[in-house]
């Protein structure tokens, strides 16, 4: 059983899904400053009317459909298998497009709903934490259990487990570090401009594409290439923060300067698309030109490497865009629903049945993912157990239909598994956070602040209150 990316089939090969809560409008200002967070003003002042962040339902689903694709061709084993392994290559982006939503919500809420230096810690630590407990003893359990397994290893499987993560639990891990830091990196960005903002995002992309350099091509460059590969010794770069430190950045920098960004979004949306898509047929084409040099399977796809850089922030710039397409869309559907519902029709549709999310819509699985990247792993393993089975002998089935099985295998059991415990008490502590209490607390402290805005314009005689965004099904749109 695979319990740690090195054990799996490719080297140095993870991948995950999304994370937190929140959504409104932050501009970003020339001095950097985020000024008081009660205005709407311009330029680096973020709204107190910042509820549930809609369009972002469609990034997590996306990436965590990515994540399993990912998963499913690796317990295939494309150990030498050039198609596969050129589809988990392309499928490398998901963990970094993960730490890049983190990075974004994490630093919205904390402007948009700002929380001491002990308070944020305590949240955020308790919020993952005690899901990441909770299902290391799971996998530990799960690991005495199968063949091959012995209870003799119970504290060296939890040990291990605990401090670097079971294979996608490595996550949790990368966030615990980042959780401590982002304080700091905020406080940085508040006291510099935008122009030093540009440089900080700068460096970040030197220092990513140099460790890939060292890791990948490792050139004789002295004491400074020994210490990268003896940082790796001491603490992997598969769980070191730093590895991944420009994703979480750009998503930081993203919530900082949202408005302006999503003004660029709204104007280049199909370019950023097409630009996504021309890095990805470049990094394609990349990894076949390696490959016919005669590079390894494992070279050529090495997480690590420096255009797995470039190619994670194109991914992640299109997913982007998509994601504003699809809430334009989600938006104006919810428009007319709230039409028909005024004119008396029933609160149905393509959205939402009696007021909830309807089955399989991207908001209902969006509200799942927490829940699906923590328990997919364990589904998976049993979908290849029962096929490779003496029962059935699927073993030797097509690499196509095997992964075909696994994906849609773990799918089912795992949207099943966390829709089902998503209705217990046990959904936080088994689902990670729970996003329709979020997006219900979010656009309730929206509607209430919109609402004390409205009453101090109507007692100081003011004709209306500015900046007030829309809101629709599921909360206010970008």
């Amino acid at each position: 059983m695979i319990r740690d990316v090195t054990d799996a089939p490719q080297l140095r090969i993870e991948a995950d899904p999304g994370s937190s809560d929140l959504r409104g409008s932050v501009n970003g200002r020339g001095d950097g400053s985020d000024g008081d967070a009660r205005g709407s003003g311009v330029g680096g002042r973020v709204s107190a009317r910042a509820g549930y962040l809609t369009m972002f339902d469609f990034f997590r689903v996306a990436v965590c459909a990515c994540v399993l694709g990912q998963h499913s061709l690796l317990w295939t084993d494309m150990s030498s298998n050039v198609v596969g392994t050129g589809f988990i290559t392309m499928l490398h982006f998901t963990r970094n497009a993960f730490f890049f939503l983190s990075g974004l919500v994490v630093c919205y809420a904390q402007i948009t709903r700002p929380r001491s230096l002990r308070g944020f810690w305590a949240r955020r630590y308790v919020q993952i934490g005690v899901p990441y407990l909770a299902w290391t003893l799971i996998y530990v359990a799960f690991t005495i259990l199968r063949p091959g397994g012995t209870w003799d290893q119970t504290w060296s499987y939890f040990w291990t487990d605990i401090r670097t993560g079971y294979y996608q639990l490595y996550v949790i891990v990368v966030l615990f570090q980042f959780y401590l830091v982002f304080p700091f990196l905020l406080k940085l960005l508040r006291v510099t401009s935008a122009r030093i903002h540009v440089v900080i995002m700068a460096l970040s992309v030197a220092i990513a594409l140099f460790i890939g350099v060292v890791l990948h091509f490792d050139p004789d460059i002295g004491v400074v290439g020994r210490a990268v590969h003896d940082i790796g010794i001491r603490w992997p770069w598969s769980r070191n923060f730093v590895s991944y430190q420009v994703f979480f950045v750009a998503g930081v920098l993203v919530a900082y300067h949202f408005d302006r960004v999503m003004a660029f979004v709204r104007r280049w949306h199909r370019q950023i698309v097409m630009a996504s898509a021309v890095v990805g047929a470049g990094t394609l084409l990349w990894y076949i030109v390696v490959i016919l040099q005669g590079a390894k399977l494992s070279s050529a796809s090495d997480i690590f490497e420096p255009i797995a850089v470039v190619w994670s922030l194109g991914a992640i710039a299109g997913i982007f865009a998509l994601s504003w397409q699809w809430d334009q869309r989600r938006a104006r559907r919810a428009g007319r629903a709230t039409l028909s519902a005024a004119a008396g029709a029933p609160r149905t549709g393509l959205l939402f049945r009696r007021g909830r999310p309807r089955l399989l819509s991207i908001t209902y699985l969006a509200d799942l993912t927490g829940g699906f990247y923590l328990c997919h792993i364990l589904f998976l393993n049993m979908v290849r157990a029962i096929l490779y089975s003496s029962l059935i002998g699927g073993e030797h089935l097509p690499w196509a239909i095997r992964t075909s099985i696994f994906y849609v295998g773990t799918a089912v059991v795992a949207v099943t598994f966390v829709s089902l415990i998503t209705r217990t008490p046990l959904r936080w502590v088994l689902g990670g956070p729970v996003r329709p209490e979020q997006r219900v607390r979010d656009n309730a402290e929206v509607a209430r602040r919109v609402g004390d805005e409205v009453e101090f314009a109507g007692v100081n005689g003011v004709g209306g209150v500015s900046g007030v965004s829309g809101v629709g099904e599921g909360g206010p749109t970008a």
